[in-house]
């Protein structure tokens, strides 16, 4: 087990972490200042850093089973909403862990003796708000040496008796990926419960469902509900991966915290009636000067108001900017000019009056090779049945299909799946229909 120790530790801590050394567990120690040579354990990694600024020590924590994060007592918390002060290392752990490949699978957070309440309460805040990539996280306030221990102890054995591998006991033979909109949800917008059982008929047969959508990360895992019949959703062009039974995010593709800075500030110069969305997986936070088109809920559902320089202080997996057309396209023609901005975003046209903005990395294939390692499946084996936007996973996904109906695409050259008799169990005709495409299961 890897274990990343981040921080201030004080000597109690740097006696468990040599235990810790001694027992064979991996451990790096990412903190201020570095100890001496003679004062570091065999077996540990030492990585000076101050945590309170983004740098390449936040890449320790990725692969790593277990982050403990000791707070410094003297450092400031900065306001709950306001959490992207660069100066907050409990953020910068956080983000690191986002940004992470191999995320850990627990973050434990050490507070000091007799913190003050709402200092605690503001790193609570912090941790519960961003700490959502499928990471578990546990704040603890040990009020001694043995209590610290003891809550380290907790943390080790609560990852020895996880499942060996997420969303399963083991790989799957197979995924499908469908698309939300046109697969799943009916004419007036709400999941078609025999489409919902079809999908859990899917997984029952031990294949992996991933649904594919534009919309924000909260609004398409709501409409799927505790239903179990979907693994997870590519949401929001492939910005956020959202385990949909949780409705937690397991990945994000980040637009880099001065870029949104820049771009809100171009925007508010150029034209203040221009309205802005920005999305941070699972939340949403807007500034509307103008109110949204109806048209337009599906993607603006769930922004929570809040003043614009609080908006633009964080990083973000996409924005929405709305307004009249003219104006619209002709303000973001400015950003788009911006020196810095060319490949360090990607402008998305949802309407003639809204366009998206999202990073370089957020592609739905990117989000659907994510849930294939995710899932154990080999890369590029899931079936895709293509909707709209997914037509370019078929440069490099060789299955697929086409589920017909009055929403779906028309892609020439892929399967069509309808049931050809009306009266027929349309669950196990898709799975019959479905098996010629499963992958092979993998030889030993």
């Amino acid at each position: 087990m890897r274990i990343c120790f981040t921080g201030r530790p004080g000597p109690t801590d740097e006696l468990m972490i040599q235990q810790l050394a001694e027992a064979g567990f991996r451990l790096e120690v990412v903190a201020f200042p570095a100890p001496r040579d003679a004062d570091t354990p065999p077996g540990v990694v030492w990585r000076p850093a101050d945590l309170s600024i983004p740098g390449d020590w936040q890449s320790a924590l990725d692969g790593c089973d277990l982050v403990v994060h000791r707070p410094d007592p003297d450092e400031p918390v900065v306001d709950a909403v306001d959490a992207a002060d660069p100066a907050d290392a409990m953020f910068q752990v956080v983000w690191g862990i986002e940004q992470a490949d191999h995320p850990p699978a627990l973050l434990l957070v050490l507070l000091p003796p007799g913190v003050d309440p709402s200092r605690a309460a503001a790193l609570e805040d912090v941790v519960g708000r961003l700490a959502r990539d499928g990471v578990r996280t546990l704040l603890r306030k040990p009020d001694g040496p043995a209590a610290l221990g003891a809550c380290v102890r907790e943390a080790i054995r609560s990852l020895d008796d996880r499942p060996g591998t997420p969303h399963g006991a083991g790989p799957r033979p197979g995924s499908v990926l469908f698309p939300l909109d046109e697969f799943l949800l009916d004419g007036s917008g709400a999941p078609h419960p025999e489409r919902l059982r079809l999908l859990k008929r899917l997984r029952e047969a031990g294949l992996g469902v991933i649904l594919s959508t534009s919309r924000p990360a909260h609004p398409a895992t709501t409409l799927i509900g505790s239903s179990g019949s979907v693994d997870m959703v590519v949401a929001a062009e492939g910005s956020v991966l959202v385990d949909a039974a949780r409705q937690e995010v397991l990945r994000t593709e980040l637009i880099d915290p001065d870029h949104v800075l820049g771009i809100g500030l171009a925007l508010r110069t150029a034209d203040a009636s221009i309205g802005i969305q920005v999305e941070r997986g699972m939340h949403a936070f807007c500034s509307h000067p103008r109110t949204v088109s109806p048209a337009l809920d599906w993607l603006f559902a769930g922004g929570t108001p809040c003043d614009v320089q609080q908006l633009l202080q964080r990083p973000a997996t996409r924005m929405l900017l709305h307004g009249r057309p003219r104006r619209l396209r002709s303000a973001v023609d400015l950003v788009a000019g911006t020196p810095g901005m060319s490949g360090n975003v990607r402008l998305i046209d949802y309407a003639a009056d809204c366009i998206g903005i999202v990073g370089p990395t957020a592609d739905r294939s990117v989000g659907l090779q994510r849930a294939e390692s995710i899932l154990g499946v080999p890369r590029y084996s899931t079936l895709v049945c293509v909707g709209r936007g997914d037509e370019h996973l078929l440069e490099r996904w060789a299955r697929s299909c086409t589920w017909r109906g009055p929403a779906g695409p028309a892609c020439p050259g892929t399967t069509e799946i309808l049931p050809e008799d009306p009266s027929s169990d349309p669950v196990s005709f898709l799975l019959e229909r479905l098996d010629p495409f499963r992958p092979p299961m993998p030889t030993e």
